[in-house]
């Protein structure tokens, strides 16, 4: 098999380029406008989302994210954001982003946007390789007419999707799960299998100028139709079909023996040090996180105690939290209780008028959970809780409306406090006659409310491209110190 291998590579060089008679003009479909049916083929109708996009000059766009099982329908609604330059990803994933994107479905509702990690796939529906040819000066058709050959002679297993993307090539072969024939969930074991897997087929290409970088799992690729500006050509495809007209189909440890990568070994089971490491830690992580509810739900009993009753609007919002933390507790209480439980404070805990049904009680019932994950200041928005209130609570902040618009008030994230320091730094220095030292700027920092170890401040200024002056004469003075300290007659 290696030996085929290196024949496949030499073949390379000897198919002359142009060869029209490997690569007939007529296996491929060129459609004129954006075709959903590679990309149908490609995910079978899976229960994930499938990320698109589209690139503007050089801006990288992400539009939406769109069920696999509904993309047929909806295709019509994304269909003209796709034209030019368009991708869309090869695996499945769990869901959309939170944000609403600028596309709607068929009810008028925004789609999610686009969002695509190897922390968010579910599905892996193909091996695959860019193949930028055009780099090493190799035609495309040179390229399809030595895969072509491959095939017949058994060095490669058959692709089962071949796209011209403009100017390079992209093979898929289609995964399938061990018992059915939809793709493969991602799960850790079956995601490092499929990791070796395209390595393989990466340095199996690599010859003809496989991108090294389009490996990874959260990969996109060009939609077929959709046109690539800088070759001036649209997408083509070419679905290869067996004897029987069915598209090859393979199982990853089927499709990872083809292209000889070795079994993984099974993981082996920690020493018991280990496990009794973790189990510690999970015990002391229930233990907190019961504290944790335990002593939230002493914070509403007290919050009920100080208003007596809860008044119109947040009447719903009471009933929920009630019923969310009592399910929420670490001694289970069964779902007759939370009943009974949250009528009680409807009845006599909230201000009751005609208006207020038992459907209230019931969509909060409905809708309460487990408060795994939710902060304090969701509580005290949904409790509108005041400044003098929450002095009485133990770990509540008061609701957000009470606090104050100004940049003080604001809590900015690590990005943001980072541009906010590095935008004052680069004020402060065009200001100032000569460079300050480190510690100069840490304290005019620290006088403007912010705090910075003069090593971060070092890199700010790196980063904003300001040469320090100091640092050099410093680094200099350091380095002709420790030459002293090691011969000492050198100076």
């Amino acid at each position: 098999m290696q030996e085929e291998r290196q024949l496949f590579l030499a073949s390379v060089e000897s198919v002359p380029a142009g060869a029209a008679a490997l690569a007939p003009a007529n296996t491929f479909i060129t459609p004129a406008s954006p075709d959903f049916r590679p990309i149908m083929l490609l995910h079978r109708r899976h229960d994930g989302y499938i990320s698109l996009h589209r690139k503007r000059g050089e801006q990288f766009e992400n539009l939406c994210s769109v069920p696999a099982n509904m993309l047929d329908g909806l295709w019509g609604q994304v269909a003209a954001e796709l034209d030019e330059d368009s991708y869309f990803s090869v695996n499945g994933f769990f869901c959309g982003g939170r944000s609403p994107s600028t596309l709607f479905d068929l009810d008028g509702v925004a789609l999610p946007r686009a969002v695509r990690s190897r922390n968010t796939v579910r599905w892996l529906t193909a091996a695959f390789v860019d193949i930028d040819c055009h780099k090493l000066g190799i035609d495309v058709a040179t390229v399809i007419g030595a895969l072509v050959d491959a095939q017949d002679r058994g060095v490669t297993p058959p692709a089962s999707l071949i796209t011209r993307s403009g100017r390079g090539v992209w093979l898929f072969w289609f995964l399938k799960h061990d018992r059915g024939e939809g793709p493969v969930r991602a799960w850790d074991e079956k995601l490092e299998l499929w990791c070796s897997l395209q390595g393989a087929i990466g340095q199996l290409f690599a010859k003809v100028g496989s991108d090294a970088g389009a490996r990874d799992v959260a990969r996109v690729t060009r939609i077929a139709g959709s046109m690539n500006t800088k070759a001036i050509k649209r997408v083509a495809y070419w679905v290869q079909a067996t004897a029987d007209g069915c598209v090859p189909t393979y199982g990853l440890t089927e499709l990872a023996q083809l292209f000889g990568v070795p079994q993984l070994e099974k993981r082996r089971r920690p020493p018991p040090a280990v496990d009794g490491v973790v189990a510690m830690l999970k015990a002391r992580a229930r233990k907190g996180n019961a504290g944790r509810w335990r002593k939230a739900m002493q914070n509403f009993r007290r919050l009920w105690q100080l208003r007596g009753r809860f008044k119109e609007g947040t009447r719903s919002n009471a009933c929920w939290v009630y019923a969310s933390l009592l399910r929420s507790q670490p001694r289970r209480i069964t779902e007759a209780d939370v009943q009974t439980a949250v009528e009680k404070l409807w009845r006599h805990g909230c201000e009751w008028t005609s208006n207020w049904t038992t459907d209230d009680l019931q969509a909060a019932l409905r809708g309460s959970r487990r408060l795994a994950g939710i902060r304090n200041q969701v509580l005290s928005d949904r409790l509108d809780v005041t400044p003098e209130e929450s002095a009485l609570l133990d770990n509540w902040p008061p609701a957000t409306r009470f606090k104050g618009t100004d940049d003080q008030a604001v809590k900015l994230n690590r990005p943001q406090r980072t541009a906010r320091r590095r935008n004052y730094l680069r004020h402060l220095i065009d200001r100032c006659p000569i460079m300050p030292t480190l510690r100069a700027l840490e304290a005019a920092l620290e006088e403007a409310g912010t705090k910075a170890a003069p090593a971060t401040i070092a890199a700010d200024l790196q980063a904003l491209g300001i040469e320090n002056a100091r640092a050099t004469t410093r680094k200099r003075r350091k380095r002709r110190r420790f030459a002293r300290q090691r011969d000492p007659n050198l100076f």
